[in-house]
């Protein structure tokens, strides 16, 4: 009976250690310098890693760590310390519902953007036989399988030129003010920089204002793909305002200025206005120059 007893047990009680075992926490982001403690072992902090119960996070002076959990809640850490997983469970109790989204945006902000949005868009000056470029913004990466240009209708006809470095790439007549390309079919590749014109002058000269777009490899593919991927795994309800913020900065961070103004134009159909929000649909705004 004694054997019977204590197999019974084993039975009732490991499942109830399944259904006990605590959720782990992604890191998102991280501003600084911080460490993963797992045993005696030691790890540079970096995004996507993830703590697990049996680790501890240090974090040093003048650091942020952003951290989400599987309901898609964030948490923000930023004061110099070592916090076991305990410690930091206690800190998404803590900060649900403050004003977390729009603290950890503007740290975003200004570590993607900088002064990047204040600065004046080379397509605003008009230089020589330029016509003036409306879409894409300088400077804009492209990971789809087309690209979208537009421009200030001259009321004739124009000649749109790709060059990489001072070699033309492509070179099109147009009566209208917009064009689509397929790059990869129009003799463009990954890894490279290119730039566009529009002109009502067959051959460019020296004072011909461009503006540059860039076509990522792999690896930036690579990169790209797992943080959105990441965004989208934590962030299961993607309707609310931590979806759209989350991913419009990786957008902007990225250069994808194309899918981060669809994201802004979707957030402001479900009227999303709260500050945070409003930082981005500005930066996206005057990254794009339009409104």
């Amino acid at each position: 009976m004694k054997k019977k007893y204590l197999y019974i047990t084993i039975i009732i009680l490991c499942p109830l250690c399944f259904y006990a075992q605590p959720e782990s926490f992604n890191v998102f982001y991280v501003k600084g310098t911080a460490l993963l403690i797992e045993k005696s072992k030691k790890n540079v902090l970096i995004k996507g890693m993830m703590i697990s119960s049996n680790n501890k996070l240090v974090i040093d002076e003048q650091t942020l760590v952003v951290l989400f959990n599987k309901k898609g809640l964030p948490a923000l850490i930023e004061k110099k310390g070592t916090y076991s997983y305990n410690q930091l469970s206690v800190i998404f109790n803590q900060q649900v519902g403050n004003s977390l989204l729009y603290d950890f945006f503007r740290y975003v902000l200004t570590e993607f953007l900088g002064s990047e949005v204040e600065r004046t868009r080379a397509a605003t000056v008009v230089r020589g036989d330029t016509i003036p470029m409306v879409f894409p913004p300088d400077s804009a990466w492209f990971f789809n399988n087309k690209i979208e240009f537009s421009w200030k209708n001259s009321g004739s006809g124009n000649y749109f030129v790709i060059k990489c470095e001072n070699n033309e790439v492509l070179k099109l007549y147009t009566n209208g003010s917009a064009l689509t390309i397929f790059p990869f079919s129009s003799g463009l590749i990954r890894g490279k920089w290119y730039k566009w014109i529009v002109t009502d002058n067959n051959v460019t000269n020296g004072n011909s204002s461009y503006n540059n777009f860039y076509i990522p490899d792999e690896n930036i593919i690579k990169n790209f793909k797992k943080e959105e991927i990441q965004i989208l795994s934590y962030l299961p309800d993607r309707k609310n305002e931590e979806y759209y913020t989350c991913l419009i900065a990786l957008y902007i961070k990225y250069h994808d200025f194309t899918n981060a103004y669809e994201q802004v134009r979707e957030a402001k159909g479900h009227k999303f206005n709260t500050p945070a929000m409003q930082k981005l649909y500005l930066a996206v705004d005057k990254l794009y120059g339009m409104k």
